[in-house]
C-alpha cells in the first residue's frame, strides 16, 4: 500500500488553528452576552403579556360558571403618557384648591390605569345602579315585578339630602317598578330609589357585590356605602358585556343610563351629541363635598369605560374639575382611536 509522508510544518500549523479555535468557541460559552437595552424592559412587569389574569365567573350553577368579566393585574404602558398628563392635571386643579382629592379608574380597548387606586369615596348615588341590577336580576325569575305598583305617600325627610335635583316623585300618585326605575337612574330620585329597595331583600342586595367578585357593602358611618374607582367600575362592565343580566334587561339598563338628566362632570368634556351611559353620585357634607361620575363613552365603535371620585369644597368646582379630566381623557382617546 502506498503511503505519503505529511510534511512537519503542517502538522504544527493544524495543530495551532486547532487550538486556536478551541480559545475561541469556550469564550463565546463564557463570556456573557451583550443585552440590547433598547430592547429590554427595566423592569420586567411592564410587559401586559406577562400580567397575570383576574377572571371573574359566576357561581351557584352545577355543571356551568359563566364568564363575567377579565382583567389584566398590571396598567397598561401605552397609557403611562396620557397618566402622566392626567396626574399633571389633577396637581393643578389641587394647587389652586379646585379638588383635594381625586381617584380615577379608565379602561380602553382592554387596557386599563388607575390614579389613588386605594381611597374608598361615599358613593352616593351611584349606588342606584346596583340597586337597578338587583332588582332587575330579581325579574327575570319573576316578571310580573315590572308591573308592580306602588303609591307615593310623600317624601322621606330621613333621606340624604340631595344638591342636585330635577324631576321628583308626586306625593299620592301611583307608580309601576318600571317608572320608579326611570326616576331613580335618569332623574337620580331618592325616594324612587326606597320604593324599590322595600322590594328588594338584603340579601339579593348584598348578592349582587359577591357575585361580581366584590366585598360585601357595609354600611359606614350614617349609612354611607364606600367603594374605589376601580371597584365601582365592575358594574358599568358586566352592564356593558351583557353577562350579568340578560341582553333585554341588560339593554334596558343600558339605555335609562344614556337618558341621565345631568349633564355635568362627565358630559361637561365632551362634544355635544357625544353619547355616554353613565350615573353620578354626590355626598359629604358642609364641610367637605363629594362628586362622582362614571360612564361609558362612545366614540364611533369604539367605546371607554371612565370612573371618576373626587373630593372638595364646593360642587360646582368639583363638576369642573371633573369636566376638564374627561375632556383632556376623550381628546387622547379620539385622537388615538382605531
Amino acid at each position: 500500500m502506498l503511503s505519503k509522508k505529511i510534511p512537519f510544518y503542517f502538522l504544527v500549523l493544524s495543530m495551532l488553528i486547532g487550538a486556536a479555535l478551541v480559545f475561541i468557541i469556550f469564550i463565546s460559552f463564557t463570556k456573557s452576552p451583550k443585552q440590547n437595552k433598547s430592547s429590554l424592559p427595566t423592569n420586567i412587569l411592564e410587559q401586559p403579556t406577562l400580567c397575570d389574569y383576574n377572571i371573574v365567573r359566576l357561581s351557584g350553577y352545577r355543571y356551568v360558571k359563566p364568564l363575567l368579566f377579565t382583567d389584566q393585574n398590571c396598567e397598561a404602558t401605552t397609557l403611562a403618557p396620557l397618566k402622566t398628563e392626567i396626574t399633571n392635571l389633577i396637581n393643578r386643579l389641587k394647587s389652586n384648591d379646585t379638588v383635594s382629592s381625586v381617584s380615577i379608574y379608565l379602561r380602553v380597548k382592554g387596557a386599563w390605569l388607575s390614579i389613588n387606586p386605594e381611597e374608598k369615596f361615599n358613593s352616593g348615588s351611584l349606588l342606584k345602579v346596583p340597586v337597578l341590577l338587583t332588582f332587575l336580576r330579581m325579574t327575570e325569575s319573576n316578571p310580573a315585578l315590572l308591573n308592580k305598583q306602588i303609591v307615593f305617600k310623600g317624601h322621606d325627610n330621613k333621606l340624604p339630602n340631595q344638591l342636585i335635583v330635577s324631576e321628583t316623585l308626586k306625593p299620592g300618585h301611583n307608580y309601576t317598578m318600571k317608572e320608579l326605575m326611570k326616576y331613580m337612574i335618569v332623574y337620580s330620585d331618592n325616594d324612587a330609589t326606597e320604593l324599590i329597595e322595600t322590594q328588594i331583600n338584603n340579601k339579593e342586595f348584598q348578592k349582587t357585590f359577591t357575585d361580581l367578585g366584590l366585598s360585601e357593602q357595609v354600611k359606614a358611618e350614617k349609612g354611607a356605602y364606600l367603594t374605589t374607582a376601580k371597584d365601582y367600575s365592575v358594574f358599568l362592565r358586566v352592564l356593558y358585556n351583557g353577562s350579568y343580566l340578560n341582553m333585554n334587561n341588560s339593554e334596558y339598563a343600558a339605555t335609562l343610563l344614556a337618558e341621565s338628566a345631568y349633564k355635568g362632570a362627565i358630559s361637561k368634556g365632551l362634544p355635544d351629541k357625544t353619547e355616554i351611559m353613565h350615573k353620578f353620585g354626590e355626598a359629604g357634607n358642609t364641610k367637605e363635598h363629594q362628586l362622582h361620575d362614571a360612564g361609558i363613552i362612545y366614540i364611533n365603535d369604539m367605546p371607554y369605560l371612565l370612573t371618576i371620585m373626587t373630593k372638595g369644597h364646593d360642587l360646582n368646582k368639583l363638576s369642573d374639575a371633573i369636566g376638564q379630566i374627561s375632556k383632556l381623557i376623550y381628546n387622547h382617546v379620539a385622537s388615538n382611536k382605531g
